[in-house]
């Protein structure tokens, strides 16, 4: 069974998704902060598009032992002014409130045999908020989802990276197509639907071993 996002919490009628505005682009990236995450991927393409996109920002919600090596690569590569990292806890609203402002998603994870066999919870986050998302190439994501659904990017590729967010900037038509491919490819994988196989196989289980009904 896969993971997927709670929408309970993750909710679109509390938290509209908010248009992009001209002369703005915000990335955002949430969750555990460590160098397989791949934010510092993020940062080396924010700042080969630094005097392209003077309004580029990356807004970093979450918590790790890698913030201080970040800050300390944004301040070296000129962007710190460019790289917002939120390190303190900040209730769920609040980072759901982010999701839904921000003009798209960043899941830059390093591609390695084990995270070739996982899902990162955020990028359901992301596809329940109907933000688009810069998708780093992985086993896993692409078993899962096709190839219109991301923005995809070669793992720890800034040069890859920055080409994805120079397309997204200039093609606001793209950036919606991602969000509704994502959408239909996550459909099947919705917790509204997770929760009746699972409760079906609960069912089974018990009924062959004379159990009551869950």
């Amino acid at each position: 069974m896969l993971d997927s996002a709670d929408e309970s919490i993750f909710d679109t009628r509390r938290h509209p998704p908010q248009p992009r505005r001209e002369g703005r682009l915000t990335l955002i990236t949430h969750g555990t902060i460590e160098a397989h995450v791949g934010i510092d991927t993020t940062i080396e393409a924010i700042a080969l598009l630094a005097d392209e996109l003077p309004y580029l920002e990356l807004q970093v919600y979450g918590h790790g032992s890698y913030v201080d090596e970040l800050e300390r690569l944004a301040e070296a590569r000129g962007v710190r002014d460019r790289v917002v990292i939120q390190r303190d806890w900040v209730p769920l609203d609040e980072l759901v409130g982010a999701l839904a402002r921000a003009d798209a998603g960043v899941v830059a994870m390093k591609r390695d045999a084990f995270r070739d066999l996982v899902l990162s919870n955020k990028m359901y986050e992301f596809i329940t908020m109907r933000r688009p998302i810069l998708m780093s190439r992985t086993r896993a994501v692409e078993q899962y989802f096709g190839p219109k659904c991301f923005g995809w990017f070669e793992p720890d590729d800034p040069a890859d990276l920055a080409r994805a967010i120079r397309r997204l900037h200039d093609d606001p038509q793209w950036a919606q197509e991602l969000v509704e491919h994502a959408t239909q490819g996550n459909e099947g994988y919705r917790w509204v639907h997770h929760r009746e196989r699972y409760l079906e196989t609960l069912r089974r289980i018990l009924s062959q071993n004379g159990g009551p009904r869950p």
